[in-house]
């Protein structure tokens, strides 16, 4: 889960189509929290003079909050809808790098004991399509 929100910086260099549509390529970076959580299921085997008792499902979580820094690639085009509006749309994809999750947590009851570690590589990314309206000021 990204935050909707995110604060970075990028270039936009771009090429005028006409004296009114500005057609541009985006890279740059961000800055954005990532919240995940995983989930490992077991299952136990209680056995007494190996003979099967029983068996009980685990279920076992694990949540962590990371701060990231994101590269963030796109292209759009923008339009002039007068000398101080224009109108723009981005497509942007953004990579947050991978990630190694580790669950681990344990369980312990009066018949048994039972810890799960395990790591599991996350590849983080986004893909975005934006819709924009700029002011712009005359200095």
């Amino acid at each position: 889960n990204v935050s909707p929100t995110q604060f970075g910086a990028f270039l936009r260099p771009g090429v005028m189509l006409t004296p009114t549509s500005l057609l541009y390529g985006r890279v740059g970076t961000s800055i954005v929290n990532v919240r995940y959580s995983t989930q490992t299921t077991a299952l136990k085997t209680l056995s007494e003079n190996n003979s099967t008792v029983f068996q009980i499902p685990i279920t076992m979580k694990a949540n962590k909050n990371v701060t990231r820094a994101a590269f963030q690639v796109g292209t759009g085009l923008e339009q002039a809808i007068n000398d101080k509006l224009t109108i723009r749309l981005d497509y942007l994809y953004s990579y947050y790098g991978s990630m190694k999750v580790y669950p681990s947590q344990s369980v312990s009851a009066d018949l048994f004991s039972l810890t799960a570690n395990g790591t599991q590589s996350v590849s983080l990314y986004d893909q975005s399509i934006m819709l924009g309206l700029a002011y712009h000021f005359n200095v």
